[in-house]
């Protein structure tokens, strides 16, 4: 039998987010920032990657506005 894996939705909020970029410097395989909107965009808005969950929930952690929102979708 087969653990089913923990997956986490990632969102930005767009009313918090100044596109610092804390998020992109520690999962840039995740985030990216729009520099014209001053704005991170989510690259993979669903993971499910034991090591990317990892550093997604340190970018959220990190982020200055609190502006990342991580939404646990399974674990089990």
């Amino acid at each position: 039998m087969t653990t089913p894996r923990k997956s986490i939705r990632i969102e930005v909020d767009e009313n918090l987010c100044q596109g610092i970029g804390y998020c992109e410097r520690t999962c840039p395989s995740v985030f990216g920032v729009n520099k014209e909107k001053l704005m991170a965009v989510v690259k993979i808005p669903v993971v499910d990657d034991p090591a990317l969950i990892e550093h997604v929930e340190l970018a959220e952690q990190t982020c200055p506005t609190r502006a990342i929102l991580l939404t646990k979708l399974g674990d089990g």
